[in-house]
């Protein structure tokens, strides 16, 4: 083990471009010491590469192909997630000390190098062997249909509680961040036990139901804060959920870029929190962006093409989550307004005041953003994504569109 740490992605359709350039921003915004080193698989064109390594601070690596359980993709819960088991790579990567994996839907807005600079025992409580192999946040089971599940929610049992009583048993953890230590007989270890899986084996999850098995017992989890998902927001607010502490959010389900995709209701707050960071450089209030969007709506609606049309070029399956209730729109406005201020007390309070080790407070997030509201004339971003946005392929609007019930869901 040698070298220094560094963030890393999974970039495997070209559809996740904006992704993976969000993210690179997002990590820039709260000043992140490390770069952010991508996977890039063989599905991803050579456009895309190119606009990846032009994006500051992130690394172009090609992914190796990795020998997967011998199993028809339709096991899994959803065929995309078959090239997941590629982050199996991230353990080969023997030069770097540590590596803090994070999908490519999320967006971080606070500081959270801690991750990749504190002892793995500092960070988390230790595990039944001691000393954690791995690091991770609990899964939420709120997304489930299962009413008993979700009433089951590991999550559920420590709403309230204070850091760390607010931490719930390690049982089965999202894959969305993961901090690892290299290792060549770990990632040995991970091949040998993939070559010897019977062929009845199922991991409906892919790689995160493998990791899981591979890590029981060695495994600790993290506060919610540092893969704050979809589900935290809509179903532990405000027991659990605060502006205050999160530090970077998991975009499950709708991807943000995805204007016109079902499953954004109620996430309005979240959304334009996404696209302040893929809009770096740019300071713009809700009205602002709310305005940007509508455009960017409007565009692709007129762009002509029809339902059938755009399902059949799509990129890939979505996941879209059961929705059980609209939340009216004076709520999610009320939430947005508190995470904008909150946002630009800290930025005034402490511009560049790095992560500690712990729940964050409110002091210790630095943010770009400010209530200023543009012309649209001082927006250059906007023409782009507008136009770019013509090639989105999903349906209805990103703030507000109609929830789709009895739909299979999942977290990843």
């Amino acid at each position: 083990m040698e070298g220094s740490a560094t963030w890393a992605t999974l970039l495997a359709s070209d559809d996740y471009l904006r992704g993976v350039q969000c993210l690179a921003r997002g990590l820039r915004q709260v000043d992140s010491s490390f770069p952010l080193a991508v996977l890039v698989t063989e599905g991803v064109s050579a456009s895309v590469r190119a606009a990846v390594a032009k994006e500051p601070g992130c690394i172009v690596r090609q992914a190796p192909a990795v020998q997967i359980p011998a199993a028809d993709a339709a096991q899994y819960l959803n065929p995309r997630f078959e090239c997941c088991w590629t982050k199996i790579t991230l353990w080969s990567w023997t030069e770097f000390s540590r590596v803090g994996y994070l999908d490519a839907d999320m967006c971080v807005v606070a500081n959270m190098d801690a991750l990749l600079t504190e002892s793995l025992e500092k960070l988390a409580p230790a595990c039944n062997s001691g000393v954690p192999s791995l690091l991770a946040v609990q899964e939420c089971a709120c997304f489930l249909e299962d009413p008993v599940a979700r009433k089951a929610c590991p999550w559920k049992q420590v709403e309230g509680n204070a850091y760390p009583n607010n931490l719930p048993p390690a049982k089965y953890f999202n894959g969305g961040l993961l901090v690892l230590v290299p290792s060549v007989k770990e990632h040995a270890a991970m091949l040998t036990a993939l070559s010897g899986s019977p062929s009845s084996r199922v991991y409906r999850f892919a790689e995160q139901d493998f990791l899981n098995e591979h890590f029981s017992g060695r495994w600790a989890t993290l506060s919610y804060e540092f893969n704050a998902m979809k589900c935290f927001f809509r179903h532990h607010r405000p027991a659990l959920w605060d502006w205050k502490q999160v530090r970077n959010i998991h975009f499950t389900h709708a991807k943000p870029w995805r204007l016109k995709a079902r499953g954004h209701a109620g996430y309005g707050a979240l959304n334009r929190r996404w696209w302040r960071t893929y809009l770096t450089g740019e300071k713009l209030s809700a009205a602002t962006l709310e305005r940007m969007v509508m455009i960017m709506f409007l565009k692709a609606k007129g762009s002509g093409r029809n339902e059938s049309s755009r399902t059949a070029s799509s990129t890939g399956p979505q996941c879209e989550e059961t929705e059980e209730a609209e939340e009216s729109e004076s709520e999610e406005e009320s939430e947005e307004e508190s995470e904008d201020s909150s946002s630009t007390t800290r930025a005034q309070e402490s511009e560049n005041t790095k992560c500690t080790v712990g729940p964050s407070t409110g002091d210790e997030h630095s943010s770009s953003l400010a209530c200023a509201a543009p012309t649209e004339e001082a927006t250059p971003a906007m023409g782009a994504v507008a136009s770019a946005s013509e090639e989105q392929d999903s349906a209805p609007d990103m703030c507000q569109a109609p929830s789709v019930a009895g739909q299979q869901t999942h977290v990843q």
